[in-house]
C-alpha cells in the first residue's frame, strides 16, 4: 500500500486544498458578484467542453495507463505510444469540429429556449476543450508514471485560484462579465504549459510517429483506445448531462442555483478521486502480474477506508447544511438548493462505498463490458432527468442522480463479483452504517446556537469525536487503527 497511501494522502491534501478554494469561489465569490444565470451560463460552458473531451481526447486517458508497462522498459517504444495517443487525440478534435460544423443548428436549437446565452460562447467552449484535450494528453502520460500531484494541482486549484481572481478583477469593476468568460482561456492555457514542462522535466518525451515499432500492439491498443472512449463518454454524459439539461429545460438561472449546491454535496466524493487515480496504474501492474490475491485485498481496503471517509463527512456536511447556506452572500437566491445536498450526498456515498470498481472493470480483461454497462446507464440518466427535471424541478435531476449511482455501482458489484468473487464490503461496512446513523439521529438532539460559525465548530467536533473512537475501537480500518496508534504513540514520546 505503500506507493498507493503516499500518492493518495499528497493527493488527497492537493484536491482538499482545491475544495476550499472552490468553496470559496463556488459558495462566497460567485453568490456575491454574480448572477444565478452568469454561474449557470459560466458552468455550462466548463461542462459543455467537459461533456465532449472523452471523443476529442479518443480515450486515450485509460489506455495510456493500461499499456504503459508494456513499454515502459524501452525508451523508442514509450515514444512512439506516447506519439500514437497524441496523433489520435487530433483525429478526436477534429471529429469534435466536424460534428459541431454538421449538427450546429440542432445544437442552437437545443439551447435557444432556456439558455441562448450559451450559443454566444461556442468559441470558448472549443477553445477550452481543445486545452483540455491537450491537458489529457499530459495528465494521462504522468498518471501512467503514478504522478498524479501536480496534474491534480493545475486543474484542482491553479484553475480555481485564477478563476477566484477574475472575480475578484469583476468585482472592482476592472473587467466585465463577458471579459471574466473570456480570461477563462488564459486561465487553463497556464495549466497545460505547466504539465507540458513538467512532463518534459520528468522523463524527455520525444515525438516518433513511426507505428511500425509496435505495429504487434497497435489493433489491441486502438480497440481499447475505442472503449475506452465509449466508456469515459458515458461516464461525463452521467456527471454532466444534468446540468446540460437544466439549463436547456429550465434556463439558466436553476442551473446556477443546482450547480452551487451541487459543488456542497460533492465534498464526499473528493477523497475517491485521488484514490483512483493512482489506483488504477497500479491495477494494470497487478493485473499483468496475474496478482489478483492483491487486486482482491486492495478492493476491500479502498472500499472500507472511502465509505468511512464519506460517512464521516456525510455526517459533517448533513448536520451543518443549514449553516453551510448561511455562509453563501444573498442565500436567498440559492435556498432552494438546499433539498438536492442529501440526495447527492447519498448517491456519492454509495460511489465511495463501492471501492474502485469502474477502474478494476476498466483494467482487466473484462474492459469490454465497462462500455455497456455505461451506455445503459447513460440512457437511464438522460431519459430519468428527461422526465424527473420537468416535474420535480432541479430536485429531480438529483433524484436522476441517485437512481444511475445506484443501477451503475450494484451493476459493477455483481459484474466484478460474477468474474472475481471480489466483494467491496464486509460486516464491517455494516458497522459503518449503523454507526453512522446512530451519530446522525444524536444530531437531532444537539442544541442550535445563534452565531453560525460557531454552531458549525461544536456540531462537527461533537460529530467528529463520536465518530472516530467507535471506529477505531471496533477496530473497523487497519490503516486507520495504525495511523491513530502512531500519532498517540509520538504524542507520548514526546511528552
Amino acid at each position: 500500500m505503500g506507493i498507493l497511501l503516499k500518492q493518495s494522502f499528497w493527493g488527497s491534501l492537493i484536491i482538499y486544498l482545491g475544495v476550499f478554494i472552490g468553496f470559496v469561489n463556488s459558495l462566497i465569490l460567485f453568490p456575491k458578484y454574480l448572477k444565478t444565470e452568469e454561474i449557470g451560463l459560466l458552468r455550462q460552458i466548463i461542462s459543455a467542453a467537459t461533456l465532449l473531451l472523452p471523443i476529442a481526447a479518443f480515450g486515450i486517458s485509460g489506455t495510456s495507463i493500461k499499456f504503459y508497462p508494456e513499454f515502459s522498459n524501452d525508451v523508442k517504444s514509450k515514444n512512439v505510444f506516447f506519439s500514437l495517443q497524441f496523433f489520435l487525440s487530433f483525429v478526436g478534435f477534429s471529429f469534435v469540429l466536424l460534428l459541431i460544423f454538421i449538427f450546429n443548428q440542432q445544437i442552437i436549437n437545443f439551447f435557444s429556449k432556456k439558455s441562448e446565452l450559451i450559443i454566444d460562447y461556442f468559441h470558448i467552449i472549443v477553445s477550452i476543450l481543445l486545452l483540455l484535450t491537450i491537458s489529457t494528453i499530459f495528465e494521462s502520460y504522468l498518471k501512467s508514471r503514478m504522478h498524479i500531484i501536480l496534474p491534480n494541482f493545475t486543474n484542482g486549484v491553479l484553475n480555481r485560484i485564477f478563476t477566484g481572481c477574475s472575480v475578484l478583477l469583476l468585482s472592482m469593476s476592472i473587467i466585465n462579465f463577458h471579459e471574466m468568460i473570456i480570461l477563462q482561456i488564459p486561465i487553463y492555457s497556464v495549466g497545460v504549459i505547466i504539465l507540458i514542462i513538467y512532463s518534459y522535466n520528468k522523463e524527455k518525451f520525444l515525438f516518433d510517429f513511426s507505428f511500425k515499432k509496435i505495429k504487434t500492439k497497435i489493433n489491441n491498443i486502438l480497440n481499447f483506445n475505442i472503449y475506452s472512449l465509449i466508456s469515459g463518454f458515458g461516464n461525463i454524459i452521467i456527471l454532466n448531462i444534468d446540468i446540460l439539461m437544466i439549463s436547456a429545460l429550465l434556463g439558466l438561472s436553476d442551473t446556477g442555483v443546482y450547480t452551487t449546491a451541487f459543488y456542497i454535496a460533492i465534498i464526499i466524493e473528493m477523497p475517491r478521486r485521488a484514490i483512483s487515480q493512482i489506483s488504477t496504474p497500479i491495477l494494470s501492474k497487478l493485473f499483468k502480474e496475474k496478482n489478483l490475491n492483491m487486486v482482491e485485498n486492495y478492493y476491500k481496503i479502498v472500499s472500507i477506508n472511502q465509505l468511512i471517509i464519506g460517512s464521516l463527512l456525510f455526517l459533517l456536511l448533513i448536520s451543518n447544511l443549514e449553516n453551510i447556506f448561511n455562509i453563501i452572500p444573498n442565500k436567498n437566491n440559492f435556498i432552494d438548493g438546499i433539498s438536492i445536498v442529501p440526495i447527492i450526498c447519498i448517491a456519492k456515498l454509495i460511489t465511495m462505498s463501492s471501492s474502485f470498481g469502474s477502474e478494476l472493470i476498466l483494467m482487466s480483461k473484462h474492459y469490454k463490458f465497462s462500455v455497456t454497462s455505461i451506455i445503459i446507464l447513460a440512457i437511464i440518466t438522460i431519459f430519468s432527468n428527461y422526465i424527473l427535471i420537468p416535474k420535480y424541478g432541479i430536485d429531480g435531476a438529483a433524484y436522476a442522480a441517485l437512481l444511475s449511482s445506484v443501477v451503475f455501482n450494484l451493476t459493477k458489484i455483481i459484474f466484478i463479483y460474477s468474474k472475481y468473487y471480489f466483494l467491496p464490503f464486509s460486516i464491517k461496512s455494516f458497522y459503518v452504517i449503523f454507526t453512522s446513523i446512530f451519530i446522525y439521529l444524536i444530531t437531532n438532539y444537539f442544541p442550535s446556537y445563534e452565531n453560525f460559525i460557531i454552531d458549525i465548530i461544536f456540531k462537527s467536533f461533537i460529530i467528529i469525536i463520536l465518530f472516530v473512537p467507535i471506529i477505531y475501537f471496533l477496530k473497523i480500518s487497519i490503516d486507520l487503527n495504525k495511523l491513530i496508534d502512531k500519532f498517540i504513540n509520538n504524542n507520548n514520546l514526546k511528552s
